[in-house]
């Protein structure tokens, strides 16, 4: 039953000037389900996915309001539910607790339980030890979505360790997410794919429309979790950094802010993409902010190559190497630079090396 989202709403109607049609513009959904959670006092079960989007639209204690929505499901279906969203929105207080309290169930809540608790659990183990686990579950699942689930998680623990070809991954995933059941589980996965293609679309294609679209998309989504929403931010930044400096900072700010909720480590590390952006437009920054590739980078922005030379002790990266090929006028290891980019799958920022390294040949040829 539905007490938790028709309490929800009837706080909400009692506040002067709302409006019942107003609930179903500001979530999506119609009129028709919303009067029917209303007329029948939350009696009757109501999709997963419409429960999120009108508490989501509505409640301004929206996170408190869906863990009670959780924590009140006692189906299989509804607890399945519970652990995809305490999953993906990191509620991992909630997941512990859904975990401890549904460990003793059998059948298939069982294998969803070992399943979210692999998901929560792989870092502590050795990679080994993880993708054995993994695969365990996966010879003993049968239901489609269990299985792309575990494929979910075993893509996780490769791509944490060895960055895998996210390009590979999703040309499988994209054929088997349509045989799903409807339900949040595949919202919640498809929601998952378009951010891979999102990132696979700026980054491998240099495809930067359709990446900002499919990110758009996952943005608007009221079933995007925060970080998925910071990682949509994420990408949208990165595809206008060369072309739109404002536009490009506003997204990583947001990205930043939505980061910050669930991951302060990862919201901080935003800041050198902020730099980076801010060097490839030629902005001035205050030193003392900077350290690292992003020091040398500005110092090449302002020209001071002596001091930018004195700091490249090494060229591991490719942005090494195009730091070294400015400063010594070596076209050779800009050229360096976009290769490895390029061969990486990297052709977004392969195409800014190749535009520095074309700016650099012209005035050369100028020169001469």
């Amino acid at each position: 039953m539905s007490k938790v989202l028709y309490d929800c709403m009837c706080k909400w109607l009692s506040y002067p000037g709302n409006k019942q049609i107003d609930i179903s513009r500001k979530s999506g959904v119609s009129k028709q389900l919303v009067n029917k959670v209303l007329e029948q006092k939350g009696k009757k079960d109501f999709t997963f996915s419409n429960v999120l989007r009108i508490i989501r639209s509505i409640d301004s204690d929206f996170d408190n309001t869906m863990e009670e929505y959780c924590r009140s499901q006692t189906k299989p279906s509804g607890i399945l539910n519970a652990l995809e969203y305490a999953s993906n929105f990191r509620k991992y207080e909630l997941l512990d607790d859904l975990i401890a309290e549904n460990r003793d169930q059998k059948g298939e809540i069982k294998d969803w339980v070992q399943i979210y608790r692999l998901s929560r659990d792989f870092k502590e183990y050795s990679y080994n030890e993880a993708i054995q686990k993994c695969r365990e579950l996966y010879g003993r699942v049968s239901l489609p979505e269990a299985k792309l689930k575990l494929e979910l998680i075993e893509f996780d623990i490769k791509y944490s360790l060895f960055q895998s070809d996210i390009k590979f991954y999703i040309s499988s995933f994209e054929e088997k997410i349509k045989t799903l059941r409807s339900g949040f589980l595949k919202d919640s996965l498809e929601i998952r794919y378009k951010l891979f293609k999102s990132f696979v679309s700026l980054y491998e294609y240099s495809d930067i429309e359709h990446s900002i679209k499919l990110a758009n998309e996952i943005i608007c989504s009221p079933l995007s979790a925060s970080y998925i929403i910071g990682s949509a931010f994420h990408i949208k930044g990165q595809a206008y950094m060369f072309t739109d400096l404002k536009e490009s900072i506003d997204c990583l700010d947001n990205a930043m802010l939505y980061y910050a909720q669930t991951d302060k480590v990862k919201a901080e590390s935003i800041k050198e993409d902020i730099y980076f952006t801010l060097n490839a437009n030629g902005q001035l920054i205050d030193l003392e902010e900077l350290q690292g590739e992003e020091l040398i980078h500005q110092l090449i922005v302002r020209k001071d190559y002596e001091t930018a030379r004195l700091l490249l002790k090494t060229t591991n990266s490719p942005f090494d190497y195009l730091f070294k090929g400015i400063v010594e006028n070596d076209l050779s290891l800009i050229f360096e630079s976009y290769g490895m980019l390029r061969s990486s799958g990297q052709l977004f920022f392969a195409n800014y090396i190749r535009s520095v390294y074309d700016k650099l040949n012209f005035e050369k040829v100028v020169e001469d």
